[in-house]
């Protein structure tokens, strides 16, 4: 602003120095611009006379050009402080859209962070599925192998399928010519397995039938030994409750009975004190009448708990002889069992032999088709007996196992 004002500024007059020159003595100026005040010039006015006046009049148009120039600074001042506050309001608004940038600049930076963080996980992935892929170019450069190597074998089996079609065309071709020439031949033999085939069916007839009855006497035994079974552990069930009833009255008679006796250990050891303890000088008479009367109760008790005792024992002595008696009859009746589990493998032995027919049979009704029919009897008699036995005696034996299973040994 000094600048502007020193530049702006306006020069003084050279007529008012040159007046002041002649003059001989230079006023003094005030602090606005130079002008003089009016105390001063009027001073001057008295002092000099006419010559104040002149100068006055040429200092009056100096002073409205200061004037003139004053107002145009003030104007121009206000337009300088309008353009100071337009310039604030330019750096404020430079400022804040500096800090918008800067703003900017951070998100750019996160948003670079980001995308960086990105590309390294993106970079992690692009490895993993590399490995991936190598490892799938793997599999299937093996599966590849192993199809090549499946072609292969289908190849070898595709000829390996024709060489056994060519062999069975051969083999079939021989058979029909070797039945051409043995056809006549066959005949007479036929007809005599024939013969010798039905007599075995007859045979195999009586001996299904002997099976059957065979097979419905062991189901009638089985019965009746599943009920004498039954009975049996009904029985013995009840003699075991009994049994389990008596023992634990038993004891608590023994429980009772050993607490009487501690009563009577501990009452006699109370009297023998009493008896070893010195006697007063005159002892009354009932109490000694007394305590010989507790001892003789006392002797009578020990000598009723003892017979209690040899009675319980005599009791405990039965059980154990019971107990004896129904191992011996769980042990009779594994031995029927053991028995009949031997009479089921001897029917079953039975059966695989009858069985055993069944290869000629098949034999000869390859051979002829007549004898088709006379097998397929044969075969579902057979069939059918042997359902039936094997489920008769799987039967049979889960019944036994069960029992056995249901009846525990007495100490148990």
């Amino acid at each position: 602003l000094k600048e502007y004002w020193q530049k702006n500024s306006p020069r003084v007059p050279a007529g008012v120095n040159r007046n002041r020159k002649t003059n001989g003595s230079i006023p003094e100026t005030a602090t606005s611009g130079g002008c003089q005040s009016p105390g001063d010039s009027a001073r001057d006015f008295h002092r000099e006379g006419p010559t104040s006046s002149a100068t006055l009049k040429d200092l009056e148009s100096p002073c409205q050009e200061l004037a003139v120039v004053l107002d145009s600074r003030s104007v121009k001042i206000s337009q300088l402080k309008n353009t100071i506050k337009s310039l604030k309001q330019q750096k404020k608004q430079v400022e804040h859209q500096l800090e918008e940038e800067k703003k900017a600049n951070n998100k750019k930076q996160k948003a670079e962070r980001e995308l960086e963080v990105q590309i390294q996980t993106l970079n992690i992935q692009k490895g993993k599925l590399n490995t991936h892929l190598y490892h799938m170019k793997r599999s299937l450069r093996y599966f590849e192998e192993e199809s090549k190597d499946l072609a292969i074998h289908l190849q070898h089996s595709l000829q390996r399928k024709r060489e056994l079609e060519q062999a069975l065309s051969a083999v079939t071709t021989t058979q029909k010519k070797k039945a051409n020439q043995f056809s006549s031949h066959s005949k007479a033999r036929m007809e005599w397995k024939l013969e010798h085939s039905i007599q075995e069916q007859a045979l195999l007839k009586a001996q299904v039938t002997q099976l059957k009855e065979s097979f419905k006497q062991a189901q009638l035994e089985r019965d009746e030994c599943v009920q004498h079974l039954k009975g049996e552990r009904a029985r013995w069930q009840q003699r075991m409750r009994k049994m389990s009833q008596e023992v634990c009255t038993l004891k608590n008679e023994k429980k009772n009975d050993m607490r009487r006796i501690e009563k009577l250990e501990r009452s006699l050891s109370k009297l023998k004190n009493q008896m070893a303890e010195p006697l007063p000088p005159e002892p009354p008479e009932p109490p000694a009448m007394s305590s010989k009367v507790e001892l003789q109760h006392l002797r009578k008790e020990l000598e009723r708990v003892a017979g209690e005792l040899q009675a319980q024992v005599k009791n405990n002595q039965r059980i154990s002889l019971l107990n004896r008696g129904q191992e011996e009859r769980i042990q009779v009746q594994e031995e029927r069992l053991r028995k009949q589990e031997e009479r089921l493998e001897e029917q079953q032995e039975r059966l695989q032999q009858l069985a055993k027919p069944q290869s000629i049979f098949e034999e000869l009704n390859n051979e002829h088709k007549s004898a088709l029919q006379l097998k397929q009897q044969v075969k579902e008699l057979q069939e059918k007996l042997g359902e039936e036995h094997l489920e008769a005696t799987s039967q049979q034996n889960q019944q036994l196992t069960t029992q056995l299973s249901l009846m525990a040994l007495p100490g148990e």
